[in-house]
């Protein structure tokens, strides 16, 4: 009895660590895309302003990508009317 148990508790620890592992992985990827994001963004601006651009359409390709992923995860929010 004590055997199997404890064998339950280890698989269920075991489980939350590699929970964990991932987790921490998708946080390091969301990252380094943010990162990378905001470095082609940058980039492009200051190309604006060195004279190199003379149209600011990056910027309007960034508030499209914006629009378009909050819509996609709204539909699991749960809003107060939701909780009564």
């Amino acid at each position: 009895m004590k055997k199997q148990h404890m064998q339950e508790r280890t698989e269920h620890v075991r489980q939350l660590r590699q929970l964990r592992k991932v987790g921490k992985q998708v946080q390091k990827e969301a990252k380094v895309r943010q990162i990378n994001e905001k470095r082609k963004l940058m980039e492009e601006v200051k190309k604006y302003q060195k004279g190199l651009r003379t149209d600011l359409d990056f910027l309007e390709e960034k508030k499209k990508n914006k629009k378009q992923k909050p819509s996609a995860s709204q539909g699991n929010r749960k809003g107060p009317a939701d909780k009564k």
